[in-house]
């Protein structure tokens, strides 16, 4: 019944609708037959090629002053040194990097089609005087190697753990302390689920309890920012802060 309603469109939408349906085909094959990050970095590629704004969710400007605005509020000053973790095409990463001091902004993603969309963005907007750092994390072992020796005094990783599974999300927690710097804050939003859920192919849905006990674990406490982010499509915010010793199993 479906594919006769279908076959009676008018001859673009029948094209379209049969276009998205064979990339839909196309991504679940692949996070079918990859390891999941392998086709997380491949499904954003795709992406890139078709639209480098929407690659990373769309709603630039919105989401980008957004985010950039609560940071801000929440302590970011001038000279305060950000790692913008999943920086992607730089929604954000624009507005970062206009305000803060140069150098003190770092960008960091697992695709290099996303960084030389940055890279460009850099460029057009004529910021390349204020020597932003976008880096490639090549590692699938680490989320922060790529930028070993350093420590920030933010963090902000937006629309990044909402693509996550549980284990990635611990490796963040256990290497947490590596690269925020004493007193530094770490700022993420998530879906917020009854409980740990995976839809689709690539969006999880965490119980805050689920995220505060796995950075509890790794000596980090866990504030809810829920009603203090007002994200267009409902992702919770929260923020980790370094307590003290790591819980032992």
């Amino acid at each position: 019944m479906l594919a006769k309603i279908v076959s009676k469109l008018p001859a673009p939408i029948h094209r379209l609708l049969r276009r998205l349906f064979q990339e839909d085909r196309k991504v679940r094959q692949l996070y079918e037959t990859t390891d999941y990050l392998s086709a997380y970095r491949a499904h954003t590629d795709m992406r890139v090629d078709d639209d480098r704004d929407a690659a990373i969710g769309g709603m630039w400007d919105q989401i980008g002053e957004l985010q950039f605005n609560f940071m801000v509020a929440n302590g970011l000053k001038r000279d305060s040194s950000l790692l913008d973790f999943g920086c992607g095409t730089l929604r954000g990463g624009l507005w970062y990097i206009r305000y803060l001091d140069p150098g003190n902004y770092t960008g960091i993603d697992i695709s290099e089609k996303v960084l030389a969309a940055a890279r460009g963005r850099v460029a057009e907007n004529g910021l390349n005087d204020k020597h932003p750092n976008i880096i490639l994390n090549e590692d699938p072992d680490s989320v922060f190697r790529c930028v070993a020796g350093h420590q920030y005094d933010f963090i902000i990783a937006q629309s990044v753990l909402t693509h996550l599974p549980a284990d990635f999300v611990e490796n963040i927690f256990i290497e947490l302390r590596d690269v925020l710097k004493p007193g530094g804050c770490f700022f993420f939003t998530y879906w917020r689920g009854k409980k740990y859920d995976r839809v689709g192919v690539k969006d999880f849905y965490y119980p805050f309890d689920t995220l505060a006990d796995m950075a509890r674990k790794h000596g980090f406490s866990l504030e809810d920012y829920e009603s203090r982010y007002d994200h267009p499509r409902g992702q919770s915010m929260a923020l980790a802060k370094w307590e003290g010793a790591a819980v032992a199993d």
